[in-house]
This record gives structure tokens, sequence and C-alpha cells, in this order.
């Protein structure tokens, strides 16, 4: 906590960060901005202000994407003082009971994870399809209103291979995270093909567990504290050369939450890779690019979180038609948890970025996170637009393996229509 007040203290109250904050350019509040947040937060800790359902609402608003600290002058940590306002309103007021079972009972259990999911499965396969695209409404989530894809018939850690052995020369562990595993599996999959494919050792650990955003979120330390363990232990990162991600938002906890969480979390933050840098690093580029216009969406936890924007580039420059898109970098609106409270907010910024898309003539939509992807998918269909979204790394794939014998080169656009995935 001193080290939060040193960081509060900090903050100049300039209001640089009105000017990037996605939940402030849609809102016009000020309660939505970090300066704002912070204010409220310093009033709480002095006494002058209660930790009441409103406090919480606004501290809870943040969708944590930094981008308000890659312009502030002061270089105010404004994602330490969040999360330690969620900790605190957390503390005081307490979590839900449905909170604390799904992130101490059911997160940290992977069998009866994946039962929860199964029987998620079920109901949401008896709802009626919005659109043509292959999406349902999941009601108890988002009452009916966003389109997210079929749940998995099966994760992926059950359908994956747990060790592949290479050439020897690099050995990695693989994280997939939630929604890799559970919602998009085909991404699992191609990225083991493409690890495989350049001769990498690698472990997929069938223990890990969830990341542990989601709870830190919702201001869980010692939920999230438990799954950091579990996870630690299972990648071994002093064992491998790099940990791999596809997902943007489980590499950033990794790297940003796991020192603070584990006393000793050892080289795994160090050893952090998105599956783009690694290619781009350490796989070099031996692919012919396909013949299909494609735009990048940065993920926030990617680009301003980690600051990593050269490498999915790169990739997608020599694996397709690439064209950048404009203001690539903006937030495309889920946020994780918060668009389940604030769609409304979460849509505004969705449309934006799909005139994005619009504009840029793209044919395809790539980007290196999931939720970015589960994003950007509804909010497409909402505006009646069929461009398929995709990992940067499917991209990669189908350019690496066009012209090699035995291999079918399939549209991505055809793929979408019919639903078809390649699976490991």
């Amino acid at each position: 906590m001193d080290e939060v007040r040193r960081e509060l203290e900090r903050c100049t109250r300039c209001g640089k960060c009105r000017a990037v904050c996605p939940t402030f350019l849609v809102t016009r509040r000020e309660t939505d901005v970090a300066r704002g947040r912070i204010a409220l937060f310093e009033s709480i800790l002095r006494g002058e202000a209660a930790a009441t359902d409103r406090a919480g609402e606004i501290l809870m608003g943040c969708y944590r994407c930094a981008r308000c600290m890659d312009v502030c002058p002061s270089g105010v940590r404004v994602d330490m003082i969040v999360q330690a306002a969620r900790e605190l309103l957390a503390r005081r007021r307490g979590l839900g009971p449905a909170a604390r079972l799904v992130f101490r009972g059911i997160l940290p259990r992977r069998r009866l994870y994946d039962r929860m999911i199964a029987l998620a499965r079920v109901a949401q396969a008896v709802l009626p399809s919005r659109s043509a695209q292959p999406v349902r409404h999941l009601p108890l989530i988002y009452g009916g209103r966003r389109s997210v894809p079929r749940l998995a018939r099966r994760p992926a850690l059950r359908t994956l291979p747990e060790i592949i052995k290479g050439k020897g020369e690099i050995k990695i562990s693989l994280f997939l995270g939630c929604m890799l595993n559970y919602v998009y599996p085909e991404i699992a999959a191609s990225i083991m093909r493409v690890l495989d494919m350049h001769g990498v050792d690698i472990i997929l650990p069938k223990t890990q567990v969830c990341c542990g955003t989601p709870v830190l979120a919702s201001g869980d330390a010692a939920a999230a504290r438990a799954l950091a363990r579990r996870n630690a232990a299972a990648l071994e990162a002093d064992k491998v050369d790099a940990v791999v991600f596809g997902c943007a938002s489980c590499a950033l906890t990794v790297a940003r939450d796991y020192p603070r969480l584990l006393d000793r979390p050892g080289a795994l933050p160090d050893k952090v890779f998105d599956i783009t840098e690694f290619i781009d690093r350490f796989l070099g580029y031996s692919n012919l690019p396909i013949d299909e216009t494609v735009t990048y969406h940065d993920p926030c936890h990617l680009r301003w979180g980690r600051g990593v924007t050269g490498p999915p580039r790169e990739v997608l420059r020599r694996s397709s038609d690439y064209v950048e898109m404009e203001r690539a970098g903006d937030c495309c609106g889920l946020g994780g948890s918060f668009s389940l409270t604030h769609y409304d907010v979460s849509c505004a910024l969705g449309e934006a970025k799909v005139e994005s898309i619009r504009s840029s003539g793209a044919a395809v939509v790539a980007t290196a996170c999931p939720g970015c992807i589960l994003q950007l998918q509804d909010q497409l269909a909402r505006a009646g637009l069929g461009v398929p979204v995709v990992h940067a790394v499917q991209v990669y794939e189908m350019s690496y393996l066009r012209g090699r014998a035995g291999h079918e080169y399939v549209p991505f656009d055809s793929r979408a229509r019919s639903g078809r995935s390649s699976r490991f």
C-alpha cells in the first residue's frame, strides 16, 4: 500500500488521460476516467468517502487497458492503483456468493470447470441462432444481447497432446487460457501445429488453470494467488526457454501481476512471449503470403499493457496482403468482465472499431487475443458485415502451409461460412 500511495501522489490531475480513456470517450463523465477514479480512491483511503455500491461501480468500471499510462507525463501506474482499489473494495464489502463459488470452487478445479462449461454448451445449443454466422445467444451471461461462438464440444486441453518432441533446440511451455481452451480450440491447435512444424519441443501442461484475470478484476487477490501458484508449478519456467501465450490478457496477467502474487515468481514473468513475438524472434519466416487482404486490431493488453506492436504486424505482413486500419490501437470494447455490466458502452466502442475495419477494405481481421475476437465477431455481426475474425497465428499457419504438398488452401471467408476448422 505504501507503493500505491506513492503512485497516487504522482498524479497531477493534468487530465491527459481524458483524451484516450475508452470509457470516458463514450460517457464523458469525470468518474469514468483515470484521474476521477484516483481522486475517489484517495477519498476512500482518507475516510472522506465510503466504499459504497456506486464507488464500486466506478472503480470496477475501468478497462485496465493501460492506455492512460501511455500518455501520462508523470508515469503513474494507474493499473496498480485500480487493482489496489478493487482489492480494498473486495475486503471491505466482500465478494458475492456466486463469485466466491466460481473463483475459489470452480476455476481451480479443472474437471469441475469442464463440467460447468459442458452444461453451458447444452443450454447454448437449444437457443436460437441470431444470424447465419456460427454464434449463439448466451442469456445467462449477456442477457441475450451478445452473440458468442459455440462453446467447444471438447476443450483443447483434452484433445491436444501434452508433449511434442521437436528438434531439441528450443523448448517451450504453452499456456492456453480459458478462451482458447473452451471457445476457440482451433486457435490452440493452430499454435501447436505452427510450433511443431518448426521443430519446437512443446509442453502443454494439463494441470494449468485460469490465469486469474477475471479474479483480479473482482479484487479477490487470495483466489488469484492460488491460481498463480498452480500455474507457476505447472509451467515450470525454469526448465524451458519460453512460456508461449495465444491470449494477450493471460500473458499480461502473468507478466505484470504474478510477480506481486507470488513470493518467488522465478523465471516465469521474464519468459512470457506472445505467439507472434515467439514466431518473429525465434522461428523466422519460410512462408508464402496468402492472397487475402488482412488488417490487424491491437489488443489493449498486448499493445498498451506490454508494448508489443511490431511482431504481430510483421507476422501478418509476411503472411498476407496486409493493410493497416485507422486507429488500430483503439479498444474494441470488450474489457473482459466490463462488457458484462456495461454492454452499451462496449457496443459504442465496438461500433467505432467496426467502422475502422470497414474503412480498411480488408477481407479478414486478425488480432492476438481471443477476447477481442469474440467482441469483434459480435460487433461485426451486429453491423451485418461478414468479415472473418481470426488469430494472427492462423494467418501465419495458412501462409506457411501454402504450396506445401498435401495442404489445401481454403480462404478464411469460406471457412467462416462452412464452420470448417482444422484440428491437431
